[in-house]
């Protein structure tokens, strides 16, 4: 079976659990925007991985490829191993930082040692993200983090 045979059916199969996640969700009451509710990120994590495993099959009918598929490169470990050990450290440094400089730092580390990107993209992508997720969790679902030893 050749490569894009695989991803087409990889992709059937995500799209399957895609569509079992949004039936689950709506049996658990999605809720409106204002006031979601607790199925509505399972619902919207559903629909996102439906959407992406249906954007990657019709990619593979097509024939796209890509530049990283077309190039024979290997695993890197290095970054898997990186992306784990910041993924693990986050909810650590949550108590201990707080939400706002621990969710900067993730974005830096991210950005900087995965695909090292120049260093106004490392700032100015992790503080977009810290305050876009900051808005969204404090405002619109009104959760709240660790304040931390900054005090914010």
């Amino acid at each position: 079976m050749d490569q894009r045979r695989k991803d087409q059916l990889s992709s059937l199969f995500w799209l399957g659990w895609a569509v079992i996640f949004c039936i689950a969700s709506i049996r658990l009451s999605v809720g409106a925007l204002r006031e979601p509710g607790s199925g509505f990120f399972p619902f919207l994590g559903g629909s996102i991985l439906g959407l992406l495993s249906l954007a990657n099959f019709l990619k593979n009918i097509k024939g796209v490829t890509t530049k990283a598929e077309s190039s024979k490169s290997s695993i890197k470990w290095k970054n898997i191993i990186v992306t784990l050990a910041i993924l693990f450290a986050f909810p650590f440094l949550l108590d201990l930082m707080g939400f706002i400089p621990t969710t900067f730092l993730f974005f830096v580390l991210l950005l900087r040692l995965i695909e090292p990107q120049r260093w106004a993209v490392v700032f100015g992508g992790s503080a977009s993200a810290t305050i876009l997720l900051y808005f969204v969790f404090q405002f619109w679902l009104k959760i709240k983090f660790p304040i931390g030893f900054f005090g914010i």
